[in-house]
């Protein structure tokens, strides 16, 4: 599916490209000309620019390869790693990693992750209250506090 094609629901219109004094009148003919210089300016500007944004891509790019086992539960494709996760970890397991360079030392960067509790378990304590007001909905006077 084309990203016109997502966007719209529909496939993109095709443009022909316009074959020179086919048209009887000059200010049409001329008009499609221009349009399919636009046409052809711009699918040049846009090869240069995707070219352009993949070089600035690629710098950033490293080469990461992991092995099975530890917390790869399995490679997917050369970048894209499934983790062994806990089943109460909110994260999804595959990562893609091409991107993810080493900022740091890598042996402080891996912490262990404190237990979570569940929502019974945790019970709200306020700190402080920070103020206070009373309200007056549907004739009837409500107590609101910033905690």
């Amino acid at each position: 599916m084309s990203p016109f094609q997502a966007l719209y629901g529909r496939e993109a219109p095709v443009l022909s490209r316009y074959v020179h004094e086919t048209s009887p009148i000059i200010a049409i003919d001329q008009e499609l000309q221009r349009r399919d210089e636009v046409l052809r300016s711009l699918k040049i500007n846009l090869a240069r620019t995707q070219s352009q944004m993949k070089i600035q891509a690629d710098k950033a790019r490293i080469q990461t390869e992991f092995e099975d086992g530890d917390w790869i539960l399995k490679c997917i494709g050369k970048v894209a790693y499934q983790l062994d996760l806990s089943v109460t970890a909110h994260l999804h397991p595959v990562f893609h990693v091409s991107l993810k360079c080493c900022v740091g030392d890598p042996a402080r960067q891996a912490i262990q992750l404190p237990l979570t509790a569940t929502k019974e378990d945790i019970t709200p304590c306020p700190v402080d209250i920070l103020s206070a007001r009373s309200l007056s909905q549907q004739g009837q006077s409500v107590d609101q506090v910033l905690v």
